[in-house]
């Protein structure tokens, strides 16, 4: 199955520590994104963790780092909405 990829030859940032270190994609994942049913984006590190910090205060739960990412969009769109 195809699947999308940062590339083998792919290193971050010696800061970055939030995740576990695999740059692919899930095949289903890269499916959706291949059909334009989802779209990607990249936060910086520092928004991501933010994201999640706010979801701990306001959930009484700490994600794991991956799910900041989410955490920092739905963020960021509530806020988009709020203003609207």
């Amino acid at each position: 199955m195809k699947m999308y990829t940062l590339g083998h030859d792919f290193i971050p940032p010696a800061i970055h520590a939030g995740g576990l270190r695999y740059h692919g994609a899930a095949p289903l994942v890269s499916g959706l994104l291949r059909n334009s049913l989802i779209s990607a984006r990249a936060f910086d590190q520092s928004e991501i963790y933010q994201g999640a910090l706010l979801f701990a205060k306001t959930e009484g739960i700490i994600p794991a780092p991956e799910s900041g990412h989410a955490f920092n969009k739905l963020a960021r769109h509530a806020k988009k909405e709020k203003k609207r």
